[in-house]
């Protein structure tokens, strides 16, 4: 997965097939597996309002869309030192 970063521009995260795999199943609009409806781009513009919904849905309470990240970072970090040691 690349993904925008603002410190280096873009970043490349790898995915496991089973996440893959994940990603690939998900219903989509048009080619974005995250999609908006109500915005002219098609993205999502503010990603907090589908966040909390989504929150609402699972029966997750208090889950930051700051704390998502830092989860999300803590997982690639991670994955990316599962993967340096295969390489070795």
């Amino acid at each position: 997965m690349t993904i925008n970063d603002k410190v280096d521009g873009t970043r490349v995260i790898p995915f496991t097939p089973y996440v893959a795999h994940l990603l690939a199943a998900l219903p989509r609009r048009n080619d974005l597996v995250f999609s908006s409806t109500a915005s002219k781009s098609g993205t999502i513009v503010i990603p907090r309002n589908p966040h909390n919904e989504a929150c609402l849905v699972a029966g997750i309470d208090g889950l930051t869309i700051h704390g998502l990240r830092r989860s999300f970072r803590s997982l690639t970090e991670w994955l990316e030192y599962l993967l340096a040691l295969s390489l070795n």
